[in-house]
């Protein structure tokens, strides 16, 4: 990969890959990545960095939209449960040509899990959100600042972010645990170096230690 920084890795992950995708021509950037589709929700993160005063991690925002027609509950209670910025790095090149992230590992939702879930849903426990309608929340990665990103990518083109995680989602009568897509497009955004840095609104779901 024509980095201009070492890739900095977040979680406590298990699970590896290695591998050398294909070049790509360079396409404009949309305003948000399309992450994840469920049966019930699509997960999408928006391509930017956002800072909160007094935290001292970044932030990526993630947005999940209910395109059901019945309500339905995340479960936002788990910060390691959730979609999460899974790895950075700078780079020149708007896309990864070579991959060493280690990535989640996610098992299936289980019949136990699925009525524990639901359960909680009944409960009022999770995050309702109507049809047609979207909950946001920001995540934190766990090791690194601002002033990082912005040490390390001094001088490239972009700062190349990764994202992984998992969501169970319920109506109340099944369940489902949405996952990211696999391909590289879908969980990796391109941000433009420098940052323009955005904050966190002070209204906000945050999810962070």
């Amino acid at each position: 990969m024509n980095r201009r920084s070492i890739v900095v890795l977040g979680l406590m992950i298990v699970g590896c890959s290695n591998a050398s995708p294909p070049q790509r021509p360079e396409v404009p950037p949309s305003t948000w990545v399309s992450v994840a589709h469920g049966a019930s929700v699509d997960v999408g993160v928006e391509r930017a960095l956002f800072e909160q005063p007094g935290a001292a991690h970044f932030f990526v925002h993630v947005r999940i939209t209910n395109k059901s027609d019945a309500p339905v509950g995340v479960d936002l209670r788990n910060y390691n449960e959730v979609f999460f910025p899974n790895q950075w790095g700078a780079s020149d090149e708007s896309h990864r040509t070579v991959t060493d992230e280690r990535r989640l590992v996610v098992s299936p939702l289980g019949a136990e899990a699925k009525a524990a879930i639901e359960a909680d849903y009944r409960a009022g426990k999770l995050t309702n959100v109507q049809p047609g309608a979207s909950v946001d929340y920001y995540r934190d990665f766990n090791a690194s600042s601002r002033d990082e990103v912005g040490a390390q990518a001094k001088g490239a083109r972009y700062v190349l972010v990764s994202l992984d995680g998992q969501l169970n989602v319920t109506n109340g009568t099944s369940a489902e645990r949405v996952v990211p897509r696999p391909e590289d497009d879908a969980r990796v955004m391109a941000i433009d170096a420098p940052v323009e840095w955005q904050r966190v609104p002070s209204n906000a779901v945050v999810i962070a230690h």
